[in-house]
């Protein structure tokens, strides 16, 4: 470091250059090259009076001098050796001040440049602006933007509880401020904000018609919304994690654990722009969940959604299947996102045969196989962690055996369906069923042979269940029969419709195949409504209702009743009966043509 008299030597002798550049160059009144005119929403100078804005360049003011002032000309008219009343200052906390004479010219594309010395280095700042009339009421002071948890920006400055303000927004330092707003309290809050966002904000007030000048700037960075996790790809001991890109973020925090209810204490930091990662050295077998958050200079974002997958091969499918007339029919479970291998043979330890087949398939039929033969299958499930274990393997029997049945009604209950078939003569029945249509169907039940109904009971009100059944006699085990289902409980509510007509009101319905009906009617809303029994196999899903009398409204709901209970009430409809009402219209029962002419009946 340099003593502190050689300092200021230095100092002085800068300052004694400065002079001698600007009794040689500088002239107040030459026109020089400027650089820089630009209009559009330049800051506003009263004339008498000072304005403080952001620099918005870097020209060098000219001749040594620390600031000159350049008329829309191109005329240097004030510098810092001869001030002719103008004055210009430079603080890096607020920006570039400039004040201006009162016989300065009102107009816009004036320049000012400044020269700044701070050390160790010399810097440059330039902005543009306009010269507006004396009186111009000076801009509001101490504008503040705050990102809030909300995705709002928060604004605040300083000057009358109720004015004219004007907010103005932009995307880049020093304008332009395309969007704006009016409000008449010294704060505003900007909702049309997105996240990941930086905004620029001014703010001038408006007295008597007159505008200020723009307000000094204030900046607010959101932060980025919370990413979305799309996958989580296994590996044979690797997980790969993939998002899209949030081109708000400048980074990402990516969480992981394998307890998803303990807090994810492991955190691995991604740089901008990253859309997946790779997570190696894991545990095969073991499940790894996954969560993330991107982050800005505004703050960082919520969590992403929660992912998971376990390195690895996959899990063993659960084969099983069926056999038929010289064929069989496998199925099985697709744990997570897999291509097949299915093996076949007839030989126990020759199970050699390959048949490839592709992700999400989780069934084959196969054909021309021999009846009387007994077919072992075995399955595996390959991804990018590997090649699962093998199933257990099945072995199925192909024969002629009787034809498949037919199941014909699924009859739901009250905790119960009853299934109803054809089949036949002589044939015993195995009937299974499920809660799911593609899993394996574990629940059967052996039925006598002769059999043609089935209830099966112990079920849950609400929920799905699934039925077929194959037969078998001395000849083998037929194909399965059609899949149903039905869902064990009252009926569904009926959906109910009225018409008006003389003295009546005809009633419709959606109908529920084995369902009576309680039609429930009154001439109040509400309160205590008579009742009219109705079976399904007599009326079906309508009901005439007759001598009522014209002009009074009546009001109808209906339930319905099979085995497994009384729905619910259908929608409540009214209608109201006259004598007046419009005649039916006409049927033409007949079109005799004759010789240009065709007669009607």
């Amino acid at each position: 470091m340099l003593p502190k008299s050689a300092l200021f030597a230095r100092a002085a002798l800068r300052k004694r250059f400065n002079m001698w550049l600007a009794c040689i160059f500088v002239i107040v009144g030459t026109v020089l090259p400027v650089a820089g005119h630009a209009q559009g929403n330049s800051p506003q100078v009263p004339q008498g009076g000072s304005n403080t804005f952001p620099s918005t360049g870097s020209q060098w003011s000219a001749g040594g001098a620390l600031w000159d002032i350049v008329a829309p000309s191109g005329t240097v008219i004030a510098n810092s050796f001869n001030p002719s009343s103008w004055g210009s200052s430079y603080a890096p906390s607020s920006g570039i001040t400039v004040s201006a004479p009162l016989s300065a010219t009102i107009g816009s594309g004036y320049l000012v440049r400044q020269t700044y010395y701070p050390e160790p280095q010399t810097t440059r700042f330039s902005a543009n602006f306009s010269v507006v009339a004396q009186g111009m009421p000076s801009p509001p002071t101490g504008l503040m933007a705050t990102a809030n948890n909300s995705g709002q920006v928060q604004l605040q400055w300083t000057g009358p509880a109720s004015a004219s303000y004007t907010v103005l927004r932009g995307t880049q330092t020093g304008g332009p401020y395309p969007q704006t707003w009016q409000t008449s309290a010294p704060s505003y809050t900007d909702a049309s904000v997105t996240a990941g966002s930086t905004y620029f904000y001014v703010v001038t007030i408006t007295v008597n018609g007159l505008t200020s000048g723009y307000s000094n700037q204030a900046t607010a960075t959101l932060a980025p919304a919370a990413p979305v996790m799309t996958s989580a790809v296994p590996g044979a001991t690797s997980i790969t994690v993939n998002w899209p890109q949030d081109p708000g973020a400048t980074a990402y925090y990516l969480y992981w654990t394998t307890i998803p209810s303990d807090p994810y204490m492991n955190l691995i930091q991604l740089p901008q722009g990253a859309v997946s990662y790779n997570h190696t050295g894991l545990t095969v077998g073991v499940q790894y969940y996954y969560c993330m958050s991107a982050t800005n200079a505004g703050g960082t974002s919520g969590l992403s959604n929660t992912v998971s997958a376990i390195p690895g091969p996959p899990p063993a499918p659960t084969l099983w299947g069926t056999a038929g007339n010289a064929s069989v029919t496998l199925y099985w479970t697709d744990p997570v996102p897999s291509s097949f291998t299915l093996y076949w043979g007839y030989v126990w330890n020759q199970l050699t045969n390959q048949i490839q087949l592709p992700a999400g398939t989780t069934t084959y039929p196969m054909t021309g196989l021999t009846n009387g033969v007994p077919y072992g299958f075995f399955i595996t499930a390959t991804d990018n962690g590997g090649t699962s274990p093998s199933s257990e393997v099945v072995w199925l029997t192909p024969s002629a055996g009787p034809p498949a049945p037919v199941i014909t009604s699924a009859v739901p209950g009250n905790s119960s369906v009853t299934v109803n078939w054809t089949g036949s003569s002589g044939s015993t029945y195995t009937f299974y069923w499920s809660t799911s249509p593609t899993e394996p169907f574990s629940n059967s039940t052996q039925l006598a042979a002769g059999t043609t109904s089935y209830t099966q009971t112990g079920l849950t009100n609400g929920t799905q269940y699934y039925f077929y059944l194959t037969a078998s006699n001395s000849t083998g085990t037929s194909a399965p029969s059609n899949e149903v289902s039905a869902i064990p409980g009252p009926p569904p509510a009926p959906v109910l419709s009225a018409t008006a007509g003389n003295s009546s009101v005809a009633l419709s319905w959606t109908e529920s195949i084995t369902s009576s009906y309680t039609i429930y009617w009154s001439t109040q809303p509400t309160g205590t409504f008579n009742q009219i029994q109705v079976s399904q196999q007599s009326q079906g899903g309508t009901y005439t209702q007759t001598g009522l009398t014209n002009g009074t409204t009546y009001y109808y709901y209906v339930t319905a009743t099979d085995s497994g209970g009384t729905s619910a009430p259908s929608n409540e409809v009214s209608a109201t009966p006259s004598a007046t009402l419009p005649p039916a219209a006409p049927v033409i029962v007949s079109a005799v043509a004759g010789n240009t002419t065709v007669t009607l009946n």
